[in-house]
């Protein structure tokens, strides 16, 4: 599971790092499901973060490196699932950002500024704190 990147949590509404089994405030930058991305015995099993809530922002569409072969997005809606109070769905229709080759890629780090890269919304950020986060050269 230590190679899978950090996903949002929605049993708490906050980000989980599989590599250090970590949850932490998810900062301004997008986020896929844990649920969809890891299997089943890398899901974490409580949200132990007693820091206060920040919002958090889950893409509304699973990579397609996500299902078996897919070759199709697979689009979240707000009626498929229970968000908690301080997740905010983002991505296909709700951002005003065109999508790239590069959108279904996790926050990575850009090493050139010292800050996180969002893919899908296409800014920068401050990186999640105490959570993993690969180098964007990797893109």
């Amino acid at each position: 599971c230590h190679h899978a990147s950090v996903c949002l949590d929605l049993a708490c509404g906050k980000c989980y790092d599989p590599m250090t089994s970590l949850h932490g405030d998810c900062g301004e930058l997008s986020y896929f499901r844990c649920s969809s991305l890891l299997p089943q015995e890398c899901l974490p099993w409580t949200c132990a973060s007693g820091q206060e809530i920040h919002p958090a922002f889950l893409r509304n569409f699973l990579p397609r490196s996500a299902g078996c072969g897919n070759t199709q997005l697979n689009l979240i809606k707000s009626d498929d699932v229970s968000l908690p109070i301080n997740v905010q769905l983002t991505g296909l229709g709700l951002t005003m950002n065109s999508l790239t080759m590069c959108s279904e890629s996790s926050v990575c780090y850009d090493a050139g500024c010292g800050m996180c890269y969002d893919p899908l919304e296409q800014h920068h950020g401050a990186c999640p704190h105490r959570l993993s986060v690969a180098s964007c050269t990797q893109l």
